[in-house]
């Protein structure tokens, strides 16, 4: 018995390290789930062309507050010069655009000269394709923070006055109207879209107000779109924020102002002391550094100069 434990001593490590690798290795841990998406994840609505522009119709632009009315930012119709109406327009030298004293900006038709006209041309499509993208969003799945509502679908039947919005795409069947008040809560990053299934209609002195939620700025009016699929009529010294796709067209009434774009597949008019402060375009982005200069490379090496020649020899001496 006492000769067989250094043999027990031997075999029984090399019976527990066999179990040891026998037993299966567990599986791996599944990966984390991906979270849900934001109601925030909003990708921008991109307006090619007419960004350049503060209105932009294919019908016309009367201003009946001439010469109180007051526009930051180009203008511009896909028509003739004399669908520009209380301006008074001026052509420049150049014959590529026209300016007024009402207008910051240029103005343009398709009566100037070449090229203009066929940058409208493509200004206007830009408006269109931006106004069927941003109709074609879906709307999104919660509404966090939103008061009166928790869903994204014809909030508040379409009275949304002291309702606070904040970052997601909200869709209205038939009509919106504001006749108080409303907050468009976020950061400066917040995207915004509005689907307006019939007309907007705004009442006399109502706000939009942006208001920043937390310490990373207030939302942007150009990151704030509203698709109308019919027109939007705002009253008496009432105050926009945004980008507004309109599918016929905009009226802005006496002492009102717009932060934003009137992008219009109408007519606009703009009543008496109207306000327009166009959105400058996007910046483009900063240049690329220029390239690291190469370090200066040694200079070469000179070639080796050969030996001195020898003296010549003295003559020999005459015996």
């Amino acid at each position: 018995m006492a000769g067989t434990w250094p043999l027990l001593l031997y075999v029984v490590p090399l019976l527990l390290a066999a179990c040891t690798r026998a037993l299966p290795s567990p599986p791996p841990s599944p990966p984390p789930s991906p979270p849900p998406p934001s109601p925030s994840s909003v990708t921008p609505v991109l307006l090619g062309q007419a960004v350049n522009f503060a209105i932009l119709t294919k019908s016309g632009i009367t201003n009946l507050g001439n010469p109180l009315s007051s526009i930051t930012g180009n203008i511009g119709v896909s028509v003739t010069i004399e669908a520009i109406v209380g301006f008074d327009v001026v052509a420049d030298g150049t014959r590529l655009f026209s300016t007024s004293l009402q207008v910051t900006g240029a103005i343009y038709s398709t009566s100037d000269a070449v090229p203009t006209p066929a940058m409208l041309v493509a200004a206007y499509s830009d408006l269109e394709a931006a106004y069927d993208d941003a109709a074609l969003r879906a709307p999104s799945n919660t509404c966090a923070g939103l008061a009166n509502s928790s869903e994204c679908l014809n909030v508040n039947g379409g009275y949304i006055g002291g309702v606070a919005f904040k970052a997601g795409t909200y869709k209205w069947a038939s009509f919106v109207e504001l006749m108080s008040d409303i907050t468009i809560m976020g950061s400066a990053s917040d995207l915004f879209i509005f689907q307006i299934g019939g007309y907007l209609s705004v009442g006399d002195g109502v706000q939009v107000m942006l208001v920043a939620d937390g310490d990373r700025g207030a939302p942007k009016a150009s990151n704030i779109v509203w698709q109308i699929d019919t027109y939007v009529e705002a009253a008496s010294s009432s105050h926009l924020e945004g980008v507004f796709l309109c599918k016929t067209y905009a009226v802005l009434g006496g002492g009102s102002s717009l932060n934003g774009r009137l992008l219009t597949q109408g007519e606009t008019t703009l009543g008496g002391l109207v306000t327009i402060n166009g959105l400058p375009p996007s910046p483009p982005p900063p240049p690329s550094p220029p390239p690291s200069p190469s370090p200066p490379s040694s200079p070469p090496n000179p070639p080796p100069r050969p030996p001195p020649s020898p003296p010549p020899s003295p003559p020999p001496s005459s015996p």
